[in-house]
């Protein structure tokens, strides 16, 4: 009945009863790439559980750098065949991001790819510290700004501007918009900025995304990938946290012993 089968249980047969076997060393070819969500995360569940429960060893190919760079403690990069990078998960995986970013940035190079109006032309975007220097590495926990400069050839009313940050592999961290104080602009040159006073977004490579439109959702200008910036830190209990997350949460921690009512008594 095998051969009656769609290729995606065929892949599902293969893979059951592969991790079925009590391998020392299995080899797993883009499994995590393939099925549906839940198929993806049995899959992933049951890697898991064969590395850091079983204790087996486990050699993973795939390009979901993300799914690797949880279930891996290792990985290698390689090029045509060539070892690139060897060592943790988290250093492979930035470089790999960096890489691909990098061949985008050399497609890309004097395309214009963003959807956008020929009443507006955007002058520059840029990352900005406290004090007003364009940076393309900022310290974690260090206030900062994104101004954006445009040019509009003609009068737009209630415009509002959508800045939001990204991973080098495009999952986006946060946002923040000027919808509930839209405005009107006269022709010319002018510019939006965008202040915060904490860099909470995890030592990493990160992109920016520029959206301008009218309140009622009509399109001006819309890319990605904007102004590549690094978050930096020489904080080793902050360095590490990149491994854990994205994002740190601006939070207090209380901790203390309990009493139950019956033992005061």
């Amino acid at each position: 009945p095998v051969k009656r089968y769609s290729s995606g249980m065929q892949v599902k047969l293969a893979f059951a009863v592969a991790t079925s076997i009590e391998a020392e060393i299995l080899i797993v070819d883009e499994v995590l790439a393939v099925g549906d969500l839940a198929f993806q995360r049995k899959c992933f569940d049951r890697m898991e559980r064969l590395i850091r429960r079983e204790g087996r060893t486990v050699i993973i190919v795939g390009h979901n750098i993300r799914q690797l760079e949880q279930i891996c403690t290792r990985m290698i990069m390689l090029t045509r065949g060539r070892l690139e990078f060897d060592g943790a998960s988290s250093y492979v995986a930035t470089k790999f991001l960096q890489q691909s970013n990098d061949k985008i940035d050399e497609q890309q190079s004097g395309q214009c790819n963003a959807e956008k109006s020929k009443d507006f032309q955007l002058i520059d975007i840029a990352l900005y510290d406290a004090l007003d220097r364009k940076q393309t590495k900022h310290t974690y926990g260090q206030p900062f700004k994104v101004k954006v400069y445009f040019s509009l050839a003609r009068p737009i009313n209630n415009l509002v501007c959508f800045l939001s940050i990204h991973s080098t592999d495009f999952v986006q961290i946060t946002a923040n918009e000027t919808y509930i104080h839209p405005k009107d602009f006269p022709a010319g040159e002018h510019y939006f900025e965008m202040r915060c006073q904490s860099m909470s977004i995890l030592p990493g490579v990160y992109s920016l995304k520029l959206w301008v439109g009218s309140v009622d959702g009509q399109v001006i200008y819309n890319t990605n990938n904007l102004s590549r910036f690094q978050v930096i830190s020489e904080d080793y209990a902050i360095a590490r946290l990149q491994d854990l997350g994205l994002i740190q949460l601006d939070a207090s921690w209380a901790s203390g012993q309990l009493v139950e009512v019956m033992d005061q008594k």
